[in-house]
């Protein structure tokens, strides 16, 4: 690889974690080109090269992201045996996918409140692709007589919109730790509490016959 290429590549990256950060924090609506190529370190002109305008920005930031997602998915499921082994393969590739991209959680908070306006056509098709997956097992887990009858979607929308608001939320939690303690039994530390851990096994209770 030629080292223009690498500046390319480094370039490219740092555009759009800075871009990641910034639909995090102000969703597509309120994020601005001018502050996205300040947190790069860029100028707009060279993110408009590299890659487009707000648009193609958001675009790219998520298909890579789902993208990713979905690769890992099926990799992960494809190693996995019985039904249930996938299940657990499908909410691990859910944890590696948040600890590389932990801008996901609030971006799709943000989509989700503007009833998705934004979403790109292109996404829409790497998240349907997504829960195609989960469906084929959950049909598998049905035809071996293993699983419930579970709608995937579903399923999918309790993963997903769980850690989404879960992690979305950890400001508010903090700052009522000592309140809600009284009233609840989940540890507000997110170093104390495994969400995804707590979701398998609801999941997995669910669906075992």
């Amino acid at each position: 690889m030629t080292s223009q290429k690498t500046r390319k590549q480094a370039t490219v990256h740092r555009i759009l974690g800075a871009a990641a950060q910034m639909f995090a924090e102000t969703g597509y609506e309120g994020a601005r080109i001018d502050a996205i190529a300040e947190l790069a370190g860029v100028n707009k002109a060279m993110i408009y090269y590299h890659i487009g305008d707000k648009k193609a920005l958001y675009t790219q930031v998520l298909h890579q992201i789902f993208g990713d997602v979905a690769a890992r998915m099926t990799n992960n499921i494809n190693r996995a045996r019985t039904p249930l082994d996938k299940i657990r393969a499908y909410i691990a590739s859910i944890r590696q996918t948040l600890a590389k991209h932990p801008y996901l959680p609030p971006i799709m908070m943000h989509e989700l409140a503007s009833g998705g306006h934004h979403l790109p056509e292109i996404v829409a098709n790497d998240l349907a692709s997504i829960i195609g997956l989960i469906s084929d097992v959950v049909a598998q887990g049905c035809r071996e007589s293993d699983f419930n009858r579970i709608d995937p979607f579903v399923l999918h929308l309790m993963v997903i919109g769980g850690v989404s608001y879960f992690k979305t939320s950890d400001p508010l939690r903090l700052r009522y730790a000592k309140l809600m303690g009284k009233n609840i039994t989940i540890k507000v530390d997110p170093d104390g509490f495994d969400l995804l851990k707590e979701i398998e096994a609801i999941i997995v209770s669910a669906l075992s016959k």
